[in-house]
């Protein structure tokens, strides 16, 4: 099983972030496991272990995500 998220980077303010509507992005929902359903996307359950341990990584993803270093921007590309 894997668990996706979307990360982005905003050159205005310079900042990385992490993208919260993962609809937007994962239709059918951001954990893959072929083996759960036919499309191998789907939302974790409810009150499940799944979804603690889905919210436990997306807090410690927007937690570290300050760490990431800031790229050197340059005019020409």
């Amino acid at each position: 099983m894997q668990y996706h998220y979307v990360v982005g980077y905003d050159t205005d303010m310079k900042h990385w972030f992490v993208e919260l509507d993962t609809a937007a992005y994962f239709y059918d929902g951001h954990v893959w496991s072929p083996e759960d359903t036919p499309y191998g996307w789907r939302v974790p359950e409810e009150s499940s272990e799944e979804e603690v341990l889905d919210q436990t990584l997306l807090n410690t993803l927007s937690y570290i995500i300050d760490t990431f270093p800031i790229p050197k921007e340059h005019e020409n590309v």
